[in-house]
């Protein structure tokens, strides 16, 4: 049942239980003294981490911060609802309607061949980039993006 609570609510809404929240917070935490781990280990000690080391680290080990499966599927639903969300808000707030030529390869390919290859069209798991990256990015390679060539296309 209590399954059934905590699936329903990330149904209804775009929050997390406040427990399941508490337990990726504490994981975050944990994941981002990894840093500092890993700069001590392989740069200070000029050693290494296998993959059984740093599982090792990253594991909770304290079985109260641990995620169920029951909250790993609601944890899925909610990735999914941001996810939905994420999508409308895309294409609501977007100048370029890229679904007038999705099904053109041509025109695709015509599309994605015009967009700038500098454009930082990636992203990364900590969510940032490093600060001289997009220095660099910003300032020295400073990409003009031609949006009225896109929106000919678009």
């Amino acid at each position: 049942l209590l399954y059934v609570a905590l699936f329903a609510s990330v149904d209804a809404q775009t929050e997390l239980p406040s427990n399941l929240a508490a337990k990726l917070d504490f994981q975050f935490e944990k994941y981002d003294s990894g840093n500092d781990f890993l700069v001590d280990r392989i740069v200070q000690q000029k050693s290494y981490v296998n993959r059984t080391e740093w599982e090792s680290f990253l594991s909770p080990g304290n079985e109260a911060m641990v995620i169920s499966d029951d909250e790993k599927k609601v944890l899925i639903s909610y990735h999914e609802t941001l996810i939905k969300e994420a999508h409308v808000k895309a294409k609501e707030e977007s100048l370029i309607d890229i679904d007038e030529f999705r099904d053109d390869h041509d025109q695709v390919k015509d599309f994605c061949h015009k967009f700038p290859r500098v454009a930082l069209l990636h992203i990364h798991p900590g969510g940032t980039v490093k600060r001289e990256t997009a220095i660099h990015a910003l300032e020295e390679i400073n990409p003009v993006i031609e949006t009225n060539k896109l929106m000919e296309i678009g």
